[in-house]
């Protein structure tokens, strides 16, 4: 995770116009981070697609190897992260909630 630009597939592609058009109505248009316009406006966010990963031990390394890159990062240039784990709980939402409520 060095920041640099990532090649993605197909349906990686498709995974990460899904969450930036996530991102976008709902935490975007509901107010819900006033640093995320700015960021997204500007092309300052960095989609992570990482299919595969399906443990929760995989999706905390990888939440920790983006903390990590952006906190190395200067934040002007890049202020966020989303990082899209599409295979991670496909179909229990509610584990993917208790996990990210840990």
């Amino acid at each position: 995770a060095d920041g640099k630009a990532m090649s993605l597939t197909k349906e990686d592609t498709s995974v990460a116009e899904a969450l930036v058009g996530w991102a976008d109505r709902h935490v975007i248009r509901l107010g819900l981070c006033p640093f995320a316009e700015p960021a997204m406006q500007t092309g300052r966010v960095r989609v992570r697609v990482c299919a595969g990963v399906t443990s929760e031990e995989q999706a905390l390394q990888l939440f920790l190897e983006e903390a990590k890159m952006l906190m190395e990062t200067d934040e002007e240039s890049l202020p966020t992260t989303l990082l899209a784990l599409p295979d991670m709980h496909r179909y229990a939402f509610m584990d993917w909630n208790d996990f990210t409520e840990e």
